[in-house]
């Protein structure tokens, strides 16, 4: 369970969260609906720690996350966020973010079929071992918006940790294709909050 007590965010002076609280238990699924900067972003950013509250407290399982480590922490969570990004690795690498040698071949399988990327690495020259990006192989390939978004989602269902945090994972996706990843969305997301 993840309990939220009173938190409050600033950037500049500007106030983006202002005393929230509220508390998920494992396993729920929970949407935050609201406007563009109304600190959706942030309020995860903040739950996963990759920003710091300037007051109120987040607690795991009645833990303060501030005392964990933050390996042990970052462990509890996938997320996708808006923002996409790829290393000018295979495309393999890029999903599982391990060496290949310790790559689990079928695991990467799966997380490229539910994200729905499985046909694409398919038609790839070299498959899942294709160069993403032509950075360091001047033959590597550059995924589109919507397919780096699905190589996102496949890298944070490879990972398959306990809580999926999704921040619009389909902003790259045309309508036809959110509609397909929201479809599939139980599949992926089942047993996880």
């Amino acid at each position: 369970m993840i309990s939220v007590k009173d938190l409050h965010k600033s950037f500049g002076g500007v106030t983006v969260l202002d005393g929230i609280s509220t508390q998920v238990e494992r396993g729920d699924v929970v949407c935050i609906i609201g406007p563009s900067g109304s600190g959706k972003s942030t309020f995860l950013r903040c739950l996963n720690r990759l920003e710091t509250p300037d007051s109120g407290q987040i607690l795991l399982d009645g833990v303060d996350v501030s005392t964990l480590s933050p390996e042990d922490y970052f462990q509890e969570f996938s997320v996708v966020f808006q923002e996409v990004f790829a290393f000018a690795f295979p495309l393999s690498s890029n999903v599982a973010c391990t060496p290949n040698d310790q790559i689990d071949e079928a695991r990467l399988r799966e997380s490229l079929r539910l994200a729905g990327l499985a046909e694409k690495v398919e038609s790839l020259p070299k498959g899942a071992e294709t160069s993403l990006l032509r950075t360091l192989d001047k033959e590597g390939v550059e995924l589109s918006g919507g397919q780096m978004q699905r190589l996102m989602l496949a890298r944070a269902l490879y990972k398959n940790a306990s809580m999926l945090l999704l921040d619009e994972p389909t902003a790259a996706l045309d309508p036809l294709a959110e509609l397909d990843m929201y479809q599939h969305y139980n599949q992926f997301a089942q047993g996880k909050t």
